[in-house]
């Protein structure tokens, strides 16, 4: 009998595809047994992320050239990428407010974001050797406008970049990542003379994550055999933090499985396919870092579905997951549920391609 099994998982918005494919020529036997894992583990690479934060409003706070302003309108846009240790991207603002004695401020600047303040760099502990990092602000150099006054001569409260009241320099800016302050909370738009101190909500801000590894170690049973190994996982994810949900993709790799009474390798649990999931960010167990600063955790949960082959020994294992991360969320524990079908007899081997 001629058997094909196909599994296709898509999710456009992480531009990854996983597929698996197999044909054996014959299956003789199948047999099924129950799956129960526990899983933990943690990020060994950050990836490339894609960050967007957008805010059109009311600031929170501002303070320009060590005047507060009463009453302010700010508009907002940063798009930063960051690969490995490299980081890159744009933003520009624009904010128009008074200050105590009614005299109208406006600032504006364009900033060439080129590095970064690391909130975590990766492998967890390098020193000297980290390949990866997740960035708590975004730095860079603005060129900036600002102008004050009254009404300039012009009668209606307004200043005017041609007005004697306008300046232009060059400043260097921290512009915080919103990665931890979910939900639309206070971030910061700061240079580092002080003379522009921004604190805003953000109405947008995404986080595209990809070629992200995670790798740990898993316990459990299939039937009534107790196995040990590890696991590797490259993630895709798209993350919404005004939401504070996410959707998940990626490969997951099962290896070194062995049976922990007689110490002996199962073939067939070392396994290789994807899977698919959703995340949400929760308020329980978040504590404040600082000002405008939350650090939080995360929880998963999905579906898998994996194939192991060695010889004519091979298997498929679906199953169900539940993730709980650390606070913050780089540490995390699992478990799985699951079924694995081993199919005897096959001759030819599973295939697989995964596109990211």
């Amino acid at each position: 009998m001629a058997v094909t099994i196909l599994a296709v998982l898509l999710l456009s918005g992480g531009g990854m595809l996983v597929t698996h494919a197999a044909t054996p020529s014959s299956v003789t036997s199948s047999t099924s047994q129950t799956l129960n894992l526990n899983m933990m583990g943690g990020v060994v690479s950050a990836g490339n992320q894609n960050y967007l934060i957008v805010q059109k409003g009311p600031a929170l706070e501002a303070v320009i050239d060590g005047s507060p302003l009463v009453s302010s309108q700010l508009t907002y846009t940063l798009n930063a990428q960051q690969k490995g240790l490299s980081t890159s991207g744009s933003a520009s603002f624009t904010l128009t407010g008074q200050n105590l004695t009614g005299a109208t401020i406006s600032v504006s600047g364009s900033v060439q974001i080129s590095g970064s303040v690391p909130a975590v760099a990766l492998p967890a502990g390098c020193v000297t050797n980290c390949t990866s990092e997740v960035p708590a602000a975004f730095t860079g150099a603005a060129s900036v406008q600002v102008g004050s006054g009254n009404d300039n001569g012009y009668g209606n409260g307004r200043s005017y970049s041609n007005s004697p009241a306008s300046t232009s320099t060059t400043v260097g800016m921290v512009l915080e990542s919103a990665y931890f302050d979910p939900f639309g909370d206070a971030i910061t738009i700061t240079s580092v003379d002080n003379s522009i101190i921004i604190v805003t909500n953000y109405t947008q801000a995404t986080i595209t994550w990809t070629n992200v590894v995670d790798a740990g170690i898993l316990m459990g049973s299939v039937g009534s055999t107790p196995i040990t190994g590890a696991f590797q996982q490259v993630a895709a994810e798209q993350e919404n933090l005004v939401k504070g949900t996410a959707a998940d993709i990626g490969t997951m790799s099962f290896l070194g499985v062995t049976n922990m009474t007689s110490g002996a390798q199962i073939p067939y649990m070392n396994a290789n396919g994807g899977y698919l999931g959703t995340s949400t960010i929760p308020h329980a167990g978040s504590f404040s870092c600082g000002l405008a600063c939350t650090e939080t955790g995360f929880q998963d949960s999905g579906s898998f579905l994996l194939y192991g082959s060695q010889g004519k020994s091979s298997a498929v294992i679906t199953g169900s997951y539940s993730t709980t991360w650390t606070v913050p969320a780089f540490g995390f524990s699992s478990t799985a549920h699951g079924n694995v079908a081993q199919l005897s007899g096959i001759a030819g081997a599973f295939g697989g391609r995964v596109s990211i």
